[in-house]
């Protein structure tokens, strides 16, 4: 558009409004879902699948973390880390709670 209006492109950089159109997109969706699913399964069922789920997301998360030790640690020490670059006791302070791990246990 060329006629001096602010493009539309800029409104949707900010790093909260991406997180929170991710969050609505993933969580919007499974509790629209969930009604239909137990209707489905059954009370009982459906209680033992999303436990289930909820299992394997976790383990999950978990591995994804995992992976970012690895990356970190095999990454040069050349200081020409990202602005959003974290060292292993940032984001050992970060996630702290959320493992159930040691933190001292990662991957080799």
């Amino acid at each position: 558009m060329a006629g001096g209006a602010p493009s539309s492109v800029e409104g949707t950089k900010s790093s909260v409004k991406i997180m929170a159109n991710i969050f609505i997109s993933f969580i919007g969706s499974g509790v629209l879902g969930l009604p239909y699913a137990f209707k489905e399964a059954g009370i009982l069922e459906g209680v033992i699948v999303l436990v289930f789920v909820a299992l394997v997301s976790v383990k999950a998360m978990l591995l994804v973390i995992d992976c970012k030790y690895a990356i970190i640690e095999k990454m040069p020490e050349n200081g020409k880390q990202s602005k959003h670059a974290h060292t292993s006791e940032e984001m050992e302070d970060l996630i702290d709670g959320l493992s159930t791990k040691d933190p001292d246990d990662k991957i080799k």
